[in-house]
């Protein structure tokens, strides 16, 4: 869940009295004193802040789609590539970063890796089709 994804907390960056905090989100609700709990403030709401929150977990692995039919990336990837009439690279990588919420050169890369090794390709591919839902 939410509580247990990771964050670092940065409080007045740059200045005198500087300091992080990295834990969950949960860990830092108590070191703010927003636990609820009888847990010591560590982290006192004054101030400037930066946030940065760790991706959740299991973005952009699979399809947006939900259920058993969701195809993966690199799925999708050499499907589109084995067609009869395959997208130009950069188009395909443009498609695909924003079906799957990543980003282009992410994907763009992962397109170059999978060109350059055409049995692996071929493979993911072929274990797609087996494990297609019989319709």
């Amino acid at each position: 869940g939410s509580a247990t994804r990771g964050v670092v907390i940065g409080r007045e960056l740059t200045k005198r009295y500087e300091a992080y905090f990295r834990g969950t989100v949960a860990e830092a609700l108590a070191a703010c004193g927003g636990g609820g709990g009888e847990a010591p403030v560590t982290l006192p709401l004054k101030g400037e802040f930066t946030v940065v929150l760790a991706p959740c977990e299991g973005a952009g692995r699979v399809s947006p789609a939900e259920g058993e039919g969701a195809e993966s990336l690199e799925q999708r990837i050499a499907r589109e590539l084995l067609s009869e009439a395959p997208p130009p690279l950069n188009k395909l990588s443009k498609t695909l970063s924003q079906e799957y919420g990543l980003r282009k050169r992410d994907v763009y890369k992962t397109i170059l890796d999978l060109t350059e090794d055409p049995d692996r390709l071929r493979g993911i591919d072929e274990a797609a089709v087996r494990t297609e839902p019989e319709r």
